[in-house]
């Protein structure tokens, strides 16, 4: 009987230690469950933040874009004051205005592009976008300097030219003691 006794004993041990095990399996399982809705949760709202960091981010890029546009109607707007006050477009003041306008006509389109791209990507469109639109209207404003200045040196050298034949047509004329008209008495005068 002892031996029953003792069996006994073993086996009301035994279960208690089973039925203490499995009560502690089953606060695992369900501090597990928690910690899993807790986790759903926490990526529920990181999904949200994420939504509403990307909402923030389009319309700040939105926001860029609109404050650039309005900056480059207002250079062109500076450009046709300047323009109404006497400058030319040649002038340094009407160069100025175009490279700026040109720039900021640059960003826009930058920041368009890079738009796709968040915020950062709007911002270094615009800055990469202002840079090439710069330098294609200081390429733009070069180029029309340049032919300003040919236009300019040609016709200096037609008219050099032109002073040039005549005095050697008054040259010939005073060497041959022929007279020419005076333009301004439409009379005949002696030619020095």
């Amino acid at each position: 009987m002892a031996v029953e006794q003792a069996i006994i004993a073993l086996v009301v041990q035994g279960e208690a230690e089973v039925s203490a095990e499995a009560d502690r399996i089953v606060v695992k399982l369900n501090s597990v469950q928690e910690a899993g809705k807790r986790a759903e949760e926490a990526a529920k709202s990181a999904e949200n933040a994420a939504k509403e960091a990307e909402q923030a981010s389009k319309e700040l890029s939105s926001e860029i874009t609109k404050t650039l546009r309005a900056l480059s109607r207002a250079a062109r707007l500076a450009k046709k004051v300047a323009h109404g006050m006497g400058y030319d477009k040649d002038s340094k003041v009407g160069t100025a205005i175009d490279m700026i306008s040109g720039g900021l006509s640059g960003a826009v389109s930058g920041a368009r592009l890079g738009s796709m791209f968040g915020p950062w990507g709007t911002a270094i469109g615009a800055g990469v976008g202002a840079i090439a639109g710069e330098y294609s209207a200081y390429e733009h404003a070069k180029h029309r300097i340049e032919e300003h200045n040919r236009r300019l040196a040609e016709h200096e050298h037609k008219l050099a030219l032109k002073e040039r034949e005549e005095q050697l047509t008054e040259e010939l004329l005073r060497q041959v003691g022929l007279y020419k008209l005076d333009q301004r008495s439409f009379g005949p005068r002696q030619v020095p």
